[in-house]
């Protein structure tokens, strides 16, 4: 199975990332903006994975997560991926003020490892930009009070992708502390 691990974002702070998103559509480009029910902060991709890696993975997850204690996430700079000149993800950095998000995501890259970025929340995938330097600009200045969140649990999260995008369904869930 195709899998990642991080965290959703709440249904109470997607108001904010909808608000964002909406802003951004009015930019010249062609993007596909992730769901709301999809949005979600990254912490590793996995990949592909079969039953005893899953196992494995789960595992040593609940481990990681027994280390690290529950936080408030903030979500409050724009992040053109891999860049300004060619963007083809607009997401948010994500961090917290108590470290424990540092210590999460160390642990996760020190004890599973994966495809990992530093914490980030994607809002969209580009496809193409008829003005990348606008469009880059106007990202960037973009003004947007914080979102802000309560992370209590991590996720291990099956990814099936689809005519209309990825579905996202939970494998298995862990309680931070």
């Amino acid at each position: 199975m195709r899998c990642f691990i991080g965290f959703f974002v709440p249904e109470h702070a997607r108001s904010g990332v909808l608000a964002l998103q909406k802003r951004l559509q009015r930019l010249p480009m062609d993007a596909k903006f992730v769901e709301p029910e999809n949005l979600h902060v990254s912490l590793s991709f996995i990949g592909e994975a079969d039953d005893s890696a899953v196992a494995e993975i789960e595992a040593k997850l609940q481990g990681v997560a027994a280390g690290c204690s529950r936080f408030r996430a903030v979500a409050d700079t724009m992040k053109l991926i891999p860049n300004e000149s060619r963007v083809r993800v607009i997401a948010l950095d994500v961090r917290d003020a108590s470290g424990e998000l540092g210590g999460l995501f160390e642990g996760i890259m020190h004890d599973i490892g994966g495809d990992a970025k530093p914490p980030h929340l994607t809002l969209c995938r580009v496809r193409d930009v008829s003005d990348a330097r606008t469009v880059s600009e106007k990202a960037r200045r973009m003004k947007f009070d914080a979102i802000e969140f309560d992370v209590g649990e991590v996720v291990l999260v099956k990814s099936e992708l689809g005519r209309d995008g990825p579905a996202y369904s939970v494998v298995k869930s862990f309680e931070l502390k």
